[in-house]
């Protein structure tokens, strides 16, 4: 089912799943490519032959949403919710930051909640993104299990009962560094509940602060870029636009001019960084580098 473009049809499909009594779902992960805007607007006011679907909360984070959704079966009256988990900075060709899909998989794996039953996982077909997120799931719990793990034969098992899971070679090998990453990344989530007994933890009385110890940590933690990361800011038309070629905006991250006059080109030492507006929401903006 094609959910680029959310219609009642797969949505409902998806919600037939939910609202199973033998699966019981309680949290619903969607990776997939559909518009915020284009998702809460179906949500608030769809019905279907079998269920009423009403939104009842939203969140925007940095990289993913946090619906809780009411399902209504049209017969018995019964009342289901689901928890769903929307991450959206899936791009639309290739694969996406690795941190940021580790930290929404532990975001979704540590959501407290009093519902029992499964996750269902979807995409736009069900396979490629949905298949990297399952394998992250089942295959990081396995690492921390027994220390090992066999990708390759995992997806054998997937494909037994899906074809095509993890559909590309880039996402095969993204979920390879994935992995890694959940594997080194240290789990310093702190609950609100929690929040003072930690701090108390980390900075003991007359003892030296594990704070500092902390930052020096992150103090380590630098990308390093070679001068192939670099080949926009490093042509010879663009290299009179640096002050200084110590500091030249990375080919990923750089920003794009739109609008290019006779002899100029779309380059600009400056770089896109995510920045907090309002709340959790998140837009882009332009940082010169300088």
């Amino acid at each position: 089912m094609d959910l680029t473009h959310p219609t009642s049809t797969p949505i409902t499909s998806m919600l037939v799943i939910a609202g199973d009594k033998e699966l019981h779902s309680s949290v619903l992960v969607k990776i997939i490519k559909v518009s915020v805007l284009a998702c809460r607007r179906l949500l608030r006011s769809l019905k279907t032959k079998h269920f009423n679907i009403r939104l009842d909360r939203e969140r925007t984070y940095a990289f993913y949403v946090l619906r809780d959704i009411s399902v209504t079966q049209t017969k018995t009256k019964e009342v289901r919710q689901i928890h769903q988990f929307h991450f959206i900075a899936w791009p639309d060709h290739g694969t996406p930051n690795n941190l940021e899909l580790v930290l929404f998989h532990r975001r979704v794996s540590s959501y407290r909640t009093n519902l029992t039953g499964q996750m269902v996982v979807h995409c736009s077909a069900g396979i490629g993104r949905t298949g990297t997120f399952i394998g992250l799931d089942v295959l990081s719990k396995e690492e921390k299990k027994t220390g090992r793990v066999d990708i390759s034969q995992y997806i054998r098992t997937m494909r037994k009962d899906r074809m095509n899971m993890v559909q590309t070679h880039e996402q095969y090998i993204a979920l390879h560094e994935l992995l890694v990453e959940a594997a080194d990344l240290a789990d310093t989530l702190i609950p609100s509940s929690r929040f003072h007994d930690a701090l108390s933890e980390l900075s003991p009385a007359g003892k030296p602060t594990n704070q500092t110890k902390e930052f020096e940590k992150l103090l380590t933690i630098v990308p390093k870029y070679d001068c192939n990361k670099y080949t926009a800011g490093m042509m010879k038309e663009n290299k009179d636009k640096n002050r200084t070629m110590s500091n030249i905006a990375v080919d990923t991250f750089r920003a794009f001019l739109r609008s290019q006059p006779g002899g100029r080109t779309d380059y600009i030492n400056a770089v896109i960084l995510q920045v907090r507006i309002i709340s959790y929401l998140m837009q882009s903006r332009i940082i010169e580098v300088c």
